[in-house]
């Protein structure tokens, strides 16, 4: 006699979330804004050598950016990055609704870093921080806007705020979700240690399921950030929805704000 033995389907393994292999840090939010400019976008500076605190120079920004911006934001935002976002940081350049710039310069945007926005860095003097990014010369043909995004790489990708008097973050004009890639036009770009609070050195362990667990890697998802461990990915810090800020595990924490996160369906863990 034949007995078929029918094995039980196994689950399948929840896919991991991939592991941010640079330095991590969340740039400080401004407050330095004079009252009657208390709604401008937060901006600090960002420097082409590591050295100082003032701004670098300004870089271009082909329209291949501008091409890719539209995919990744509404209309109206894209509007308000493409005009206001622009013209807020380089008034003497704009661009008609062709796509040709007005003057005969190409548009130039300041070289600046957004608060409450996430960024990576892989090399650092004991006062600055040098940041990764896109150049400004990218074929952005080779990204993908379901995946080369504020969500799924938000340390690429800053949302642009503002904040009003009591120090809250808002979406800028009516409530857009804008999104500015992080490019530069130079070789480098490095932010002053002091503008960043820096994410907890790795290793660190927490008490998990009331074991102590070791964290050995970051994971972003929008303003979210997931802890890297041998089993799974567990949250460390949770913002899924606008005025949510969660720390799951006393022994971690970020301090900064988190930006308003955008909720789209289409956005999962």
């Amino acid at each position: 006699m034949t007995i078929n033995i029918i094995s039980k389907p196994t689950s399948k393994p929840k896919t991991r979330l991939p592991v941010i292999t640079n330095r991590l840090g969340i740039v400080k939010q401004d407050l330095v804004t004079p009252l009657y400019r208390q709604w401008d976008v937060q901006a600090g500076s960002l420097m082409d050598n590591p050295k100082g605190t003032g701004k670098g120079h300004t870089y271009i920004v082909y329209w291949p950016w501008f091409e890719y911006a539209q995919r990744i934001m509404s209309k109206e935002a894209y509007n308000w990055w493409k005009r206001e976002f622009m013209l807020v940081f380089n008034r003497n350049h704009r661009w008609d609704s062709s796509g040709g710039a007005i003057d005969s310069d190409w548009p130039r945007a300041e070289n600046l870093c957004y608060p409450c926005n996430f960024l990576s860095f892989d090399k650092f003097t004991p006062t600055h921080a040098r940041v990764v990014g896109h150049m400004n010369t990218l074929d952005t043909r080779i990204l993908d806007p379901l995946k080369n995004n504020w969500y799924y790489e938000p340390h690429l990708f800053s949302k642009c705020t503002m904040h009003d008097l009591k120090g809250e973050v808002r979406n800028v004009g009516t409530s857009y979700h804008v999104y500015h890639p992080v490019i530069r036009g130079e070789p480098e770009q490095w932010a002053h240690r002091d503008r960043i609070e820096f994410f907890p050195n790795l290793p660190f362990t927490v008490i998990h399921k009331g074991k102590p667990t070791k964290v050995t890697g970051y994971c972003l998802r929008g303003a979210n950030v997931w802890g890297h461990t041998e089993q799974e990915d567990i949250p460390l810090r949770m913002a899924h929805v606008p005025g949510e800020l969660i720390h799951p595990y006393p022994e971690w924490k970020l301090y900064e704000k988190p930006v308003p996160p955008e909720v789209r369906p289409e956005w999962k863990i």
